[in-house]
């Protein structure tokens, strides 16, 4: 007779047959890493061009920053949000026609707001910055504490606010999880992730994909620096240029 303590110890079964191939390939450090579990605190920060008009900002940011961590929880690494600041104003560049532009105000954020004690400052955005290869964009500073992401204006209208049309509370949802995702990509370079040739990878540099995940080498590279102080990962950007001088 097949009882209910045969269902819970076929599914341990199965999780752990899943678990295998992951195990295989890390070395004892690695798994080490992986069983520990570090909470990472984050201060957000948006400017006026982040809520999508009539969109509540604080719990939009808490969702996407939930959407980016989620694919890091497998690796044992949380967030602990500690505020949610909202600036005016993002005046380091007065026409951000360029993507370079990006690290210019990245670089006035960095000066607006410190770090929290080992941990990181996540500034969100949706301000255009004239990319059309892709609609979302991000960038991190390295070696630092400081990464962004932006979706170019991708979702203005202010009628999905609220809504109860099933179509449009699923656009919502698919735009916070590849926000959430160009996000973990810019937090996987925070812990000396670089990027992928895997097109389904989080890491891999023109990522566009809502399903995509860490690759392997990625998965690594994160495990190895997870208990690393990210000021201390001294890494070289390759994924952007120094913006124009004025």
């Amino acid at each position: 007779m097949f009882r209910p303590k045969h269902v819970l110890s076929l599914f341990l079964l199965i999780v752990l047959i899943g678990l295998v191939p992951l195990y295989a390939e890390l070395t004892k450090t690695e798994i080490k890493a992986l069983k520990s579990k570090r909470i990472i605190p984050v201060k957000v920060v948006v400017d006026y061009t982040f809520c999508y008009h009539n969109m509540p900002w604080k719990w939009t940011a808490r969702k996407i920053i939930s959407e980016a961590f989620y694919e890091f929880r497998p690796l044992g690494i949380d967030p602990k949000v500690l505020e949610i600041i909202k600036i005016e104003k993002i005046h380091a560049v007065s026409t951000p026609h360029k993507i370079s532009h990006i690290l210019a105000d990245l670089l006035y954020i960095t000066q607006e707001v410190d770090p929290p004690e080992g941990g990181i400052v996540v500034w969100l955005t949706s301000r255009y910055y004239g990319h059309t290869s892709k609609f979302y964009e991000g960038c991190a500073i390295f070696p630092s504490r400081y990464c962004m992401a932006t979706d170019n204006r991708q979702f203005e209208d202010s009628r999905h606010y609220g809504t109860t049309n099933i179509e449009q509370i699923f656009e919502l949802r698919l735009h916070r999880k590849k926000f959430g995702k160009m996000l973990a990509h810019e937090i996987g370079h925070l812990f000396g992730a670089q990027h992928a040739d895997n097109s389904k990878s989080i890491m891999a540099e023109e990522m566009n994909s809502h399903i995509a995940k860490f690759d392997k080498i990625s998965t690594q590279k994160i495990l190895q620096n997870k208990w690393l102080a990210f000021s201390s990962l001294a890494i070289k950007p390759r994924h952007f240029q120094q913006p124009e001088q004025k």
